[in-house]
């Protein structure tokens, strides 16, 4: 039985993520640069632990009017400094909860800066393995940051997308394109066990890319995010999949 990572992105102050907790097992939880402060940290991490999901940082620009997915042109230093500011602010509330920093991942335009931008996440994972030890990233599979991490003596988990559409490069398209979100619950599913099985995707062009990939997210903020959840999940459990966090892989 192959097993694999199911994570969202929560404590952003929209969606029901006390609905989908149930369905998945890995949260990336705002530590408040796109969303989030130390209460919805807080709320966010003892719901995860009530479900036995494991508690990650999910830290992004300092944007909450743009939701952190507008490209801000900050330079390395700054950019690092921020996020470790994040990292910090969610640690020390997690820890006071019982609970430890998993994992990390970027949120929005800076994770997708991050994809492409070598230096940046060579910068960032070295200086957060000195801060914290080697804590998983999740990245994008088969992106730059993969080799910077692994070339920083980071680890990572190769991480896909169900309800974003790709690009013929493996590139998520960018949200203002038209299809760039996904809503069909059925059809996301089924896209989701035919990656897996495959390791295959069909691009936003209708071509096929190969993608391998080690954790799945479903994105909170997405409207309908629970039936998709619980889609995801139940498909992949019918077909002798285990949902596990990486731990476990």
């Amino acid at each position: 039985m192959r097993a694999i990572d199911i994570n969202c992105d929560m404590g952003e102050n929209c969606g029901d993520d006390s609905a989908v907790m149930k369905f998945i097992s890995s949260a990336n939880i705002a530590c408040g640069g796109h969303a989030g402060d130390c209460e919805s940290i807080k709320r966010t991490v003892l719901l995860a632990n009530q479900h036995n999901v494991r508690t990650g940082a999910h830290p992004g620009y300092l944007d909450k009017e743009n939701f952190g997915r507008i490209e801000t042109g900050l330079d390395e230093v700054q950019v690092c400094d921020e996020v470790l500011t994040q990292i910090f602010r969610f640690e020390k509330v997690a820890n006071s909860q019982g609970c430890k920093l998993s994992h990390i991942k970027l949120h929005g335009a800076l994770y997708n800066r991050a994809a492409g931008d070598y230096s940046l996440m060579y910068l960032l994972t070295h200086k957060i393995n000195v801060e914290f030890g080697n804590v998983p990233f999740y990245t994008l599979a088969n992106s730059i940051s993969e080799k910077a991490i692994a070339d920083a003596g980071g680890v990572f988990l190769k991480e896909g997308f169900a309800d974003r559409a790709y690009d013929d490069e493996g590139k998520l398209v960018p949200r203002n394109n038209v299809g760039a979100v996904l809503h069909d619950s059925k059809y996301i599913a089924g896209r989701v066990l035919e990656l897996l099985k495959t390791r295959k995707i069909k691009t936003i062009k209708g071509n096929t890319i190969n993608l391998d990939i080690d954790t799945i997210c479903v994105h909170g903020d997405t409207p309908g995010s629970v039936h998709i959840a619980r889609m995801v999940n139940n498909i992949l459990k019918d077909n002798q999949f285990k949902i596990g966090s990486y731990n476990a892989l």
